[in-house]
């Protein structure tokens, strides 16, 4: 098996599995459908060994414990649910891939199966065994389960990655990829479509506003509405209607161009990782743009788990789950994102690549602490991916400039203290913000 070098694991501050055991006291999502984010701050704290006293003050902050100025999100999390049991199949080796479903009544028995799984066999055998039937479903839960899962496996957390796989599980969403649609076979291909190119072509395509239109209109029907909450959801949804034209509109770009198997996958996760940073830059951190960065972060965090044939099909999976995402957004930031990711892609063949400094390395450390007590954790949590792609190797300057691009403008907040009407915290939660401008300058 080819050993991926662009992936590097941090050295983990020993009590994050303490906290992160933790996380089991609430489910995974609260209020119906809204994705439980407590473990993820947990995951960037433990990364850049901040105090447990902060760990304390983001469980107290996000389940509403503190009197003074508490979270406006969530509202209360929930306690974990229990499998009913009596009347119910049990889920098993025999039996699990026939209920992989959008079905969060599954849940726990998933958690439980997976739980046992991990106890018995470890975590690379598990992801290696049961990740690549569910990650063409990856866009389920506006991308949250594979975020759970990756960053799970990233931090080696078996209490969150039985959670994690359990909520792909359950919130299975494929993209056109299963019949009756006809995708192509195989999805990827040495020769296949470039990458790049095929990024462009399908966000500049001229029937993409069309396609938007119609995500919209079909999401609001009672039919859609009636499965799931969430209109990202609903819209989403529509790429797996046979009856629309969204899927086909990915299909006909047929297989992308990726390397044999014998080869490693450096050079494309330098394109995918520059372009989800360029649409969080161009899109001035859109909510659902920052969902496929950060799910990005998960899905190259489990690869080295994986078959060759299987880590390939995952970023294939990945990157149609970010195609349809920014189209049922209407495509925020389009002409920037398109210039960011244009101008990487001509400079990074006139740079040589370097790892990243012992300076940046320091700025990127002292950024992300400045805004660990962000009330919204994806701020940290895109950051800290940023950082995590900018250290694993060595990179053209595009790239490193690139990502530190993209964190200045996510962790500026204006001066209401907000970043995005999705993306907002309180400066004055962080002794650390107060060097914001000589650090940011």
């Amino acid at each position: 098996m080819v050993t991926e070098t662009y992936y590097k694991r941090p050295d983990y501050k020993a009590s994050t599995h303490e906290w992160l055991a933790r996380g089991r006291r609430w489910d995974i999502e609260y209020k119906g459908y809204l994705s439980n984010h407590l473990t993820h701050a947990w995951v960037v704290m433990g990364g850049v060994g901040a105090p447990d006293e902060t760990f304390s003050w983001w469980e107290k902050l996000y389940t509403n414990q503190l009197e003074e100025d508490p979270s406006r999100e969530p509202g209360d999390l929930e306690p974990p649910r229990d499998w009913p049991g009596e009347g119910y199949t049990v889920i098993n080796r025999l039996n699990w891939r026939n209920n992989v479903q959008s079905t969060r009544v599954a849940f726990p028995a998933f958690r439980d199966f997976f739980d046992q799984e991990l106890r018995e066999n470890g975590l690379s055998q598990t992801l290696r065994t049961y990740l690549p039937a569910l990650m063409p479903g990856l866009a389920g839960a506006a991308l949250h389960p594979i975020i759970h899962t990756g960053w799970a496996t990233d931090v080696e957390s078996l209490n969150m990655l039985g959670e994690g796989l359990a909520y792909m599980a359950t919130s299975y969403q494929p993209i056109a990829t299963e019949p009756p649609h006809e995708p192509a076979t195989p999805l990827w291909a040495p020769d296949g479509t470039d990458l790049i190119e095929a990024t462009l072509s399908y966000l500049r395509q001229p029937d993409a506003a069309e396609l938007t239109r119609a995500a919209n209109e079909a999401s609001e029907t009672e039919a859609y509405r009636a499965v799931n909450r969430g209109g990202f959801q609903h819209r989403i949804m529509t790429y797996n209607d046979p009856e629309l034209p969204l899927g086909q509109s990915l299909n006909d770009i047929g297989p992308l161009a990726l390397p044999d198997i014998d080869e490693p996958l450096d050079e494309v996760v330098e394109v995918i990782t520059a372009f989800a940073a360029a649409s969080l830059l161009g899109s001035d951190n859109e909510f659902f743009v920052l969902h496929g960065l950060t799910s990005l972060h998960g899905v190259l965090a489990v690869l080295p788990h994986l078959e060759p044939e299987d880590r390939r099909a995952a970023l294939v999976h990945w990157w149609r789950a970010v195609m349809a995402t920014l189209v049922v957004q209407d495509r925020p930031g389009l002409d920037r994102t398109v210039e960011e990711f244009e101008r990487w892609a001509k400079n990074r063949t006139d740079q040589p690549s370097a790892p990243l400094s012992s300076q940046k390395d320091h700025w990127w450390r002292e950024t992300i602490s400045s805004v660990l007590c962000s009330r919204d954790e994806h701020v940290p949590k895109a950051a800290y991916a940023l950082w995590r792609w900018s250290a694993w190797g060595s990179l053209p300057e595009a790239s490193h400039a690139l990502f530190e691009r993209s964190a200045r403008n996510l962790v500026s907040p204006n001066a209401s203290g907000e970043v995005h009407e999705n993306l907002w915290f309180a400066k004055s939660f962080s002794e650390a913000s107060k060097e914001k401008e000589r650090r940011y300058d």
